[in-house]
């Protein structure tokens, strides 16, 4: 049955994606109103047994000047999959808190999902584990196939390569908060709280080992004082700063309200004395990781101070821009 002329225009209308409840549809049309030549619209009713309404466009937030094709919506409807034509085809995903939230900044998903060839048709499997597309890239059995790619929660929290009692902690700290780095149900992507959906996730990954990414560390020191890092999406920022607990001052966060990095677990000391144990007052390095969650900018502070001595300046100061593409 035809969808009639409330939803279909006389122009180009193409790729529908509808919701679990079937009470919300996607698709991309080249009809009049929109950003740029093809765009994504949407259409609703209030029950099966209604008729869809007028289609709404989706609005800058998703739809460029360029082309704006193939939409998805994932089964809890918090994740929207679709792809744009800057300057080749390639697949950005946004997402929102609940829905009957706005739609985020989408993101560009990069390599290796995205090539430099067209990328395109994102179509994301029920339980989000899987997302499959059509590439033109080389490898294929024509010009262009049919390809997937796993999506796979990180649960090793704090990066030392095993999935223990100390991810177990980190997740606690966070219970019923918006923690990403902890939101790993049961989307891998999460559904916008720690809680005991994602509990289950990482006790599925217990004692797994995953050894460190090392290409996806990005590690500074105090020699990179006042620069600016880029940072990709899922990379680790490692930062190394000389310190002295024995004195009473340790490095701290300023917290600034910004949410792109989250702080992978608590600060490692790293004695610089190599003796057994090391030597009574010896100092050395303080380590900490942070996870890019998010795109962004912000300002990284970390101060060292004494805890006790409010009002007093710290005695030393590490700032870094942070950009998370």
């Amino acid at each position: 049955m035809n969808l009639g002329p409330t939803v279909n225009s006389e122009s180009y209308d193409n790729h529908p994606s509808i919701s679990t409840d079937s009470l919300t549809l996607y698709f991309d049309s080249r009809r009049t109103g929109g950003s740029g030549s093809d765009d994504i619209w949407v259409t609703t009713r209030a029950t099966t047994n209604d008729p869809w309404g007028k289609p709404v466009n989706l609005g800058p937030t998703i739809n460029t000047n360029n082309i704006d094709l193939s939409p998805n919506i994932s089964s809890e409807g918090l994740t929207f999959f679709f792809d744009t034509r800057i300057p080749d085809r390639d697949i950005w995903l946004t997402t929102r808190r609940t829905p009957d939230d706005d739609w985020g900044t989408p993101v560009n998903l990069g390599p290796p999902v995205n090539t430099s060839y067209d990328d395109t048709d994102p179509s994301i499997c029920v339980d989000g584990s899987m997302l499959y597309f059509a590439s033109y890239r080389p490898g294929g059995v024509r010009r262009q196939d049919l390809w997937q790619v796993s999506i796979e929660p990180i649960v090793d929290f704090n990066g030392d390569g095993i999935v223990n009692s100390a991810d177990m902690c980190i997740m606690v700290d966070h219970w019923g908060t918006d923690n990403s780095l902890c939101d790993i149900g049961p989307m891998p992507w999460g559904d916008g709280i720690v809680d005991v959906q994602d509990l289950i996730v990482l006790a599925e990954h217990l004692f797994e080992h995953c050894p460190p990414i090392e290409a996806q560390e990005i590690r500074v020191d105090e020699e990179d004082n006042g620069s600016q890092i880029e940072l990709d999406q899922g990379q680790i920022l490692v930062i190394t700063l000389q310190s002295n607990p024995t004195t009473g001052y340790q490095w701290e966060q300023v917290e600034n309200g910004e949410s792109i990095l989250e702080q992978m677990g608590q600060a490692e000391f790293k004695p610089s004395e190599t003796s057994e144990p090391p030597l009574v007052g010896s100092g050395g390095w303080e380590i900490f990781r942070f996870k890019a969650v998010s795109a962004g900018q912000m300002t990284l502070k970390l101060v060292y101070h004494r805890s006790w001595g409010e009002g007093v300046e710290p005695l030393k100061t590490f700032s870094i821009q942070i950009v998370v593409r």
